[in-house]
């Protein structure tokens, strides 16, 4: 149900199976606090903690913000390895963390940031499915750059209801017209309010290619 479009192209292709990413000169440290295990703190962005903690997130945001462009490549391919499994650990931090009252903006922040980096298979994975998609949005509910903080489950749980006007056989496009509703949700309400066009050509390019392919999906199923 992937949409086939050259953003599939994009700099993360691929890139190493679920290893510690060192072949890309990022590290995955075993220990889990690594700032105190050098002087002065964290000196580059080469030592990302390997289960990352709750505790973890003030050293991996000022990893990711100190990223220079010559790292970028390397550092996109790190990320959406293994079906972006670093980014899944993180995500996973936040529900237990919401629950127990813990201070969000740190890993908005860091979610954001990394979103922000266009890069086609993070946005691909983060926009698959509905579970990890309302938890991205979740986290960014606590955009320290909104004004107030957003309620985004609110409304995709109880305002963003699918309707079927015309019956359509053809699983596969239903799942891109869903997706595409994640994409543009993404693009125009939860990342938008506070960037600019130019932040967010990846999400713009999906969503048209995703368009496309569901005209094209309507006009040759035969049932439409």
């Amino acid at each position: 149900t992937n949409v086939s479009s050259p953003l599939s192209m994009g700099g993360g292709a691929g890139g190493g199976g679920a290893g510690g990413g060192t072949s890309h000169g990022f590290h995955m440290n075993n220990n889990h606090s690594d700032a105190n295990n050098s002087a002065g703190g964290v000196s580059s962005p080469m030592h990302l903690p390997k289960s990352p903690t709750w505790d973890d997130l003030q050293n991996i945001g000022d990893i990711i913000a100190g990223v220079h462009l010559q790292q970028r490549e390397d550092f996109l391919i790190f990320l959406s390895q293994a079906d972006c499994a670093y980014i899944k650990l993180l995500l996973g931090l936040f529900p237990p963390a919401e629950e127990s009252g813990e201070d969000m903006t740190e890993l908005a922040v860091i979610i954001k940031t990394i979103l922000l980096l266009n890069d086609p298979e993070i946005i691909e994975y983060v926009t698959s499915d509905a579970p990890t998609f309302e938890v991205v949005c979740a986290v960014l509910e606590y955009d320290p750059e909104l004004r107030e903080k957003a309620n985004h489950r609110d409304f995709i749980r109880k305002f963003a209801k699918f309707r079927t006007v015309v019956k359509m056989e053809d699983e596969a496009l239903v799942s891109q017209i869903h997706h595409l509703f994640r994409v543009t949700y993404l693009r125009d309400n939860v990342l938008r309010p506070t960037m600019d066009e130019s932040s967010l050509s990846t999400l713009v390019s999906l969503a048209q290619f995703t368009q496309s392919d569901i005209i094209k999906g309507v006009i040759t199923t035969p049932k439409v």
